[in-house]
């Protein structure tokens, strides 16, 4: 069999720049459907294109032709469709602990013929149908989320009323209950539900490195707990 371009020179040539890229999907250039759910370990678009691709290329491919496919001239290079090869077009891609999809999203994205993925975890099983079938039913999906979704809001209001009140909006967290008196205390290491707009500035800051934020920021929505009845039993 005949080396491939993950195995050539040139490949590792160009390993540094892509890790640089890719980080950045780490920080705030991190892909928009990343916010569905949090995991620590997901892999970087970038990254899962740029294997895949070159584990698929022959060894005197072109590195300049390779930067291009995988759109490495971009400074965040996930935002934009790889070059699609017709070499690709043939191949099958199996992943069956997909975990949240990368490779599996790239492979689609590469144009592969098929595409299988899967995983034992229930949540990122329930990931991969939202990232990898679900956009096939376009709008219409997008609409009947709407409608049954407003119709779930709708069936509960009565029943979220009668626990907490007319409010508008509600905050669910952890409790931890008093041995003593039985009441129910919410537990909560920050009462800020948003931080992020700069004082005296109306931008979000500067980028510092590694792609931090910094700069002095307030509070632009926060909680204001109300403290009633406190009493204390010491044994």
């Amino acid at each position: 069999m005949d080396n491939l371009f993950i195995e050539s020179d040139s490949f590792s040539s160009i390993i540094s720049e892509i890790d640089r890229k890719a980080s950045k999907e780490k920080g705030p250039g991190r892909p928009p459907f990343w916010e569905i759910v949090l995991w620590w370990g997901r892999e970087p678009l970038l990254s899962a294109r740029a294997f895949i691709t070159a584990a698929l290329l022959p060894e005197d491919f072109s590195i300049e032709e390779y930067k291009t496919m995988i759109r490495l001239d971009k400074d965040l290079p996930h935002k934009f469709n790889p070059e699609i090869t017709e070499s690709f077009r043939n191949s099958t891609f199996l992943d069956p602990f997909a975990g949240f999809g990368s490779f599996a999203l790239e492979a689609k994205r590469l144009g592969f013929k098929k595409v299988i993925a899967s995983d034992p975890i229930p949540t990122a099983y329930t990931f991969l149908k939202g990232v990898l079938v679900y956009p096939k039913y376009g709008q219409k999906l997008i609409k009947d989320i709407e409608k049954y979704g407003q119709d779930l809001i709708e069936s509960l209001k009565d029943d979220i009323k009668e626990l907490y009140g007319d409010y508008t909006g509600y905050v669910g967290s952890w409790e931890v209950k008093c041995p003593v008196c039985g009441n129910y205390t919410p537990l909560s290491f920050a009462w800020n539900l948003l931080e992020l707009k700069r004082s005296g500035s109306e931008s979000e800051g500067e980028e510092g490195e590694e792609n931090t934020r910094v700069g002095t920021f307030r509070r632009i929505v926060y909680m204001k707990p109300i403290v009633e009845n406190i009493s204390f039993v010491l044994k």
